[in-house]
């Protein structure tokens, strides 16, 4: 019982450790998660953007030749942002520099719908601040939908899991006792990793390098674990196994980073 307190004690270090990126970019300050067949601009205005005005920047030959567009006033404009696509997500990303006023609401554009959502101003004061946009309630919800991270996070640690126990079997371990000490910590371990990755931006990619940090220390964490709690087969072979499985994880942490959504 104390062992695998320690484990759980050496996993929660891992979720205390803080990793700094260099930033020479600057990061957006506005991302909205979007479904598929969905278009999302920016729109500025000194008071309440009317949607026939804004339809018509839209349709403008300024904003189809720039993808920004300002009515003759000067106090309306249609910005369209900087979109990336990660299998079924899209998300357009605003930078503080595009958003010319205060009053700033979001032009959403659909196969079936098209209409306005105004954004509240405290998401226009930080950096990286992600809304999730519902087409069917017209509304925003601030920040990634528990359910989507939940699922992400179970794909994620499944396919590890399906990874590294193919290399846990081609090492030889059989026993019932070996593998239920395979499952325990590669859930505590990749639980947590994937947890720490969920909380990074969808957007700027930076995820990539928290795998790599992340990864170093499970490394380390595991090949303790491995070495300690099972019992098959000599020390070495169990923490070489630990080594090379993480190091094999690293790549398919990578591809999916890539691939799929964080």
């Amino acid at each position: 019982m104390r062992r695998y307190i320690l484990l759980f004690i050496i996993a929660a270090v891992i979720t205390c450790q803080s990793a700094a990126f260099a930033n020479a970019a600057e990061p957006p300050s506005l991302i909205v998660i979007i479904p598929d067949d969905t278009t999302v601009l920016l729109v500025n205005s000194d008071d309440e953007p009317d949607l026939t005005a804004v339809e018509a920047l839209v349709t403008s030959d300024a904003f189809l030749s720039d993808s920004e567009a300002y009515d003759e006033s000067g106090h309306l404009s249609v910005t369209s942002g900087n979109q990336r696509k990660a299998a079924w997500e899209n998300y357009t990303a605003f930078y503080r520099h595009e958003f010319l006023d205060s009053n700033a609401s979001l032009y959403v554009d659909t196969a079936e719908d098209h209409f306005l959502i105004t954004l509240p101003p405290e998401l226009l004061n930080h950096y990286n601040s992600i809304v999730t946009l519902d087409v069917a309630t017209r509304s925003i919800t601030e920040g990634k939908l528990p359910s989507r991270n939940a699922l992400l996070i179970s794909l994620r640690v499944m396919l590890t899991l399906l990874l590294e126990g193919a290399a846990f079997w081609l090492f030889g371990f059989r026993t019932r006792r070996s593998w239920i000490g395979f499952l325990i910590i590669n859930l505590i371990t990749q639980g947590t990793l994937n947890y720490l990755l969920s909380m990074f931006s969808p957007y700027n990619g930076y995820a990539i390098f928290g795998l790599v940090y992340y990864e170093f220390w499970i490394i380390i964490v595991e090949s303790f674990a491995f070495g300690l709690f099972i019992r098959e087969h000599r020390a070495l072979r169990r923490i070489l196994y630990a080594i090379v499985a993480n190091l094999a994880s690293l790549v398919l942490g990578g591809y999916l980073i890539l691939t799929l959504p964080v």
